[in-house]
């Protein structure tokens, strides 16, 4: 190997490290912020802009009376309303 391609091959090396260490820390930070949105006291819900239920948390689903997110996207997009 040429110095040049050995300098390549020490510098993805160490890019590959950074890199897991990134995936590491990505990890850590979205359990945290799952754990944070699941256990809120409020209700927190994500649609479509069609309607479509993508997530609510259990404060969300208790509020309009769902035991899971499954069954509360079997209903429909009148699953989860804000009412007046």
């Amino acid at each position: 190997m040429t110095e040049d391609n050995e300098q390549t091959k020490e510098q993805l090396i160490t890019e590959l490290a950074e890199l897991r260490q990134l995936i590491a820390e990505l990890r850590t930070k979205e359990k945290q912020y799952h754990t944070l949105v699941d256990n809120a006291l409020v209700g927190i819900v994500q649609s479509t802009f069609g309607g479509e239920l993508l997530y609510a948390n259990s404060m969300a689903l208790r509020m309009f009376g769902y035991e899971s997110l499954d069954e509360a996207k079997c209903a429909g997009s009148s699953a989860i309303r804000y009412r007046n």
